[in-house]
């Protein structure tokens, strides 16, 4: 009997490990939320609870005794109660319907039995998966071996077999929740890292790796612009460097609020930002830069020493393929009108 405990177990971990290699296809279904997520979820956990019925222990003299229901249990605590209702019909309708063995369970018995486990879920969502999946399994079992031989009384019922199944029940579930969570946090710690590669820790903004990323990857018509604070040493020995750091901030936040949605922004030095513009005019860009220019409103002031200055930018900006031939080309390109604006007395955009 033990052999077949062992083997549940391990088809039960195996199967853990390919939804977690298949997840991330299921995620390109759009947001988990979605009617077509929650379809595709639905199938593949009711497809699950089935395949497991397979791989079941059948004691001759006691009930049949599969992990199919908890298949279903961590689709309701993983993915919500349409996935459940919809896996459980599945499961529910191959179970009374196939040619392949006779459930023993009478149907209504079933319905109250899974009725009982989603009661359970509602009452206690908020605690953590993991002991919500546990307590699920384990009332729900507990109910089904205490009332058993009053619904079915051809079943020649064993209290041992029963009180082993739901500690085995209880101990793989746990095995299989607590998988499921450690492969989950290794994935978001590894979104989160890949994340801050490209972003700049200051400022939140994408930083000059991204921006590297992004001209490789570039298509269509595309305009670079060069953002430079004008004075900023002068701000820092001012103000403070605190200041000076919370300035940058202050200025992405503000840009962010100005720029367009075809519009990216980049911190690729100390005080120097980029913006590029994807995928319209040249002339376009110069109005939204202009714009970004006028209405930037960014003033730095020392209220104790009552002295203020209001933060302006010299900006070049360069387009693709009016001003140069290949992307790579365009951040030295506006670096050039950059400067020409400094030149010009800063303050001024250059293209």
């Amino acid at each position: 009997m033990l052999k077949h405990y062992f083997i549940l177990a391990c088809v039960a971990i195996t199967l853990v490990y390919v939804y977690s290699r298949c997840e991330p296809l299921l995620r390109r279904l759009g947001d988990k939320n979605s009617l077509s997520s929650v379809i595709v979820y639905g199938v593949v956990f009711g497809l699950l609870a089935i395949l497991l019925t397979f791989f079941r222990y059948d004691g001759g003299t006691g009930p049949v005794y599969s992990l199919s229901y908890t298949a279903i249990v961590v689709a309701l605590v993983y993915r919500g109660s349409y996935v459940y209702f919809i896996s459980l019909s599945i499961y529910f309708v191959w179970l009374y319907t196939t040619p392949f063995f006779t459930a023993q369970t009478p149907a209504l018995y079933f319905i109250g039995i899974v009725t009982l486990g989603y009661i359970i879920y509602l009452i206690f969502r908020k605690i953590s998966i993991f002991w919500l999946s546990i307590l699920i399994i384990s009332i729900t079992r507990l109910t089904f071996f205490i009332t058993l031989d009053q619904f079915t009384p051809y079943i020649e019922s064993s209290v041992n077999l029963y009180i082993l199944q739901m500690i085995l029940t209880i101990v793989i579930l746990g095995v299989v929740v607590l998988e499921i969570q450690h492969l989950r946090r290794m994935k978001e710690l590894n979104r989160y890292y890949e994340k801050r590669t490209y972003l700049d820790d200051l400022t939140g903004a994408e930083n000059r790796r991204s921006l590297r990323r992004s001209l490789e990857q570039a298509e269509g018509e595309l305009s670079l612009a060069i953002i430079d604070i004008d004075r900023f040493k002068r701000i820092n020995d001012t103000f403070g460097h605190i200041r000076g750091d919370q300035l940058l901030v202050d200025l992405t936040h503000r840009i962010n609020q100005l720029m367009s949605n075809n519009s990216s922004l980049y911190r690729v030095g100390g005080d120097e930002f980029v913006i590029l513009f994807h995928n319209i005019s040249k002339k376009q860009a110069v109005e939204e830069m202009a714009k970004i220019i006028n209405n930037l409103e960014i003033i730095v002031e020392d209220k104790e020493v009552k002295d203020q200055y209001e933060v302006t930018m010299s900006v070049g900006l360069a387009n693709y393929p009016k001003d140069v031939d290949d992307y790579k080309d365009l951040y030295a390109a506006a670096d050039s009108k950059m400067y020409m604006s400094k030149d010009a007395g800063r303050d001024t955009l250059q293209y």
